[in-house]
């Protein structure tokens, strides 16, 4: 157990300011990783798209540079799964 003691109100103040510090960060990290995997779908969803479409025929470099960004972002998000779930 920590030495900290609830003297004051100023006590009070300080340990309701981290808790609030806390949950603010954690609210931020939940809605930063909605929206990166948002993102994620949505250039997925461009990507089927534009190979659906025929687009990636007439632009080679096009199709080499987001099948290369989505795999290694994919490969990136594997690992770092893999990471957190097996310590």
């Amino acid at each position: 157990m920590s030495n900290f003691k609830l003297n004051n109100t100023i006590d009070l103040l300080y340990l309701a300011g981290l808790i609030m510090r806390q949950l603010l960060l954690i609210v931020i990290l939940i809605i930063g990783s909605f929206a990166s995997f948002a993102g994620y779908c949505a250039i997925l969803i461009d990507w089927i798209q534009d190979l659906s479409s025929g687009v990636y025929a007439n632009n080679r470099l096009e199709a080499v540079l987001e099948t290369a960004a989505l795999f290694l972002y994919t490969y990136m998000a594997v690992r770092f799964m893999k990471s957190k779930l097996n310590p």
